[in-house]
């Protein structure tokens, strides 16, 4: 009953790490963790965000284009 393809979940968190190595170049990604909240389909735009919540840390999110979250996602960075 899916309206699409299911886009594969360690796909979006791949996508998420990837901004956040893009933004950061310096920072080392120590930890990683996410969670699957909602399905995104094939062809459905995506809007992938974060946030720097500490010194070592950033929580990212994908959104799908209802604008609720798909996937959340914190790193821990090196000091």
């Amino acid at each position: 009953g899916y309206p699409a393809l299911v886009v594969h979940g360690t796909l979006t968190a791949i996508l998420l790490l990837d901004l956040l190595t893009r933004a950061r170049p310096e920072a080392r990604v120590t930890h990683f963790s996410c969670r699957a909240e909602r399905a995104l389909f094939a062809g459905q735009e995506v809007t992938l965000a974060g946030a720097v919540v500490a010194d070592d840390r950033v929580d990212l999110w994908a959104e799908g284009p209802d604008g609720d979250v798909a996937m959340t996602a914190a790193a821990t960075l090196a000091q």
